[in-house]
């Protein structure tokens, strides 16, 4: 059974049961590929997710919601943790864009296909040379010659094999599709190199570096937010950057009104977020406090940093100590 058979077969019986749930009835068109068929409900299911959608949002234990105070007068302390997970899905190639790929093999999605046409080294425009990704600069091919050099000798050593009759089990020869010979769009990885002068001294400007993109890009991280017991309220790719003017915009799509903020929204990169807060006026979470935990407090920002000190500080939010420990 192929992997796709099983990821079709999870996402029908998903579809399924969230219909069931909601007592209405699946329809999907019966004259396309399996994949289209159900893309359009995938993605509104996806859509109704985001922010306050998942089921778990209104979660609260003995964990994560804690009361404090006497008869008179109680109050509630509820935070929420935000953190990114770095494995990407691939997407397009331009960055931060967030069009679908037709398929996971292309480099580009349909709005962006004509660049497959344009050199893949960063900064050239030049349309590709005749057989090449990149244009007819040699410095550009030779740079192209050196991503595929590894491929082309692994399939030379196979060829070898082959000739002197010894055979290995399919599984355990990467197929053309997986290398990324023969499919234009298969691979998705950067390519660096330094081409130097042709003298031997280095010239005044140091050396030249080329960067290249051969094959699809990766999204950044998928970023979670979640109570301190593990309970995931929402989710959010971020496709180029973990940048705190998103983060603000995903927090503020899961708390969306001032009774729903949490006390304590901890980000290891929150004195950027609220930094950011205060220079464009977003007092969305005037009310909530937002402490970097001891761990990133520690090794990622310096004890000169005040403004960092004085709002970040996990050592100023007593309320979240318990027995010495944060």
């Amino acid at each position: 059974m192929r992997d796709t058979d099983v990821l079709n077969g999870f996402f029908i019986y998903s579809l399924l049961l969230e219909k069931a749930e909601n007592n209405s009835c699946l329809g999907l068109p019966h004259d396309k590929q399996q994949w289209i068929r159900i893309d359009v409900a995938l993605s509104e299911r996806n859509k109704e997710m985001e922010g306050i959608g998942q089921e778990a949002y209104p979660h609260a234990c003995d964990l994560c919601f804690i009361i404090i105070g006497d008869d008179d007068s109680k109050s509630k302390i509820q935070a929420a943790v935000c953190d990114g997970n770095t494995i990407g899905h691939p997407c397009c190639a331009v960055h931060d864009c967030k069009v679908p790929l037709m398929t996971n093999h292309h480099r580009f999605c349909p709005d962006h296909q004509d660049l497959n046409q344009r050199c893949a080294v960063d900064g050239c425009d030049e349309v590709n040379a005749s057989g090449f990704r990149t244009c007819a600069n040699a410095d550009h091919q030779a740079l192209e010659d050196a991503y595929f050099k590894p491929t082309k000798a692994l399939f030379q050593l196979q060829a070898r094999l082959k000739r002197a009759g010894i055979t290995l089990p399919l599984d355990s020869v990467p197929s053309s599709s997986d290398s990324g010979s023969s499919n234009p769009n298969s691979a998705d990885e950067d390519f660096e190199v330094i081409v130097d002068s042709e003298c031997n001294s280095k010239p005044e400007n140091g050396n030249k570096h080329l960067r290249a993109r051969f094959g699809r890009h990766r999204t950044h991280n998928e970023q979670l937010i979640m109570r301190p017991c593990g309970v995931i309220l929402a989710w959010a790719t971020f496709f180029g950057s973990e940048a705190v003017s998103a983060v603000n915009e995903f927090a503020k799509a899961v708390f969306p009104t001032a009774t729903s903020t949490p006390e304590y929204f901890v980000f290891d990169n929150n004195c950027k977020l609220r930094a950011h807060q205060d220079a464009i006026g977003d007092d969305h979470f005037a009310a909530t406090g937002m402490p970097v935990d001891v761990f990133h407090f520690n090794s990622k920002h310096k004890e000169t940093d005040t403004y960092c000190q004085q709002h970040c500080n996990p050592a100023t939010f007593p309320e979240l100590i318990s027995g010495g420990k944060w």
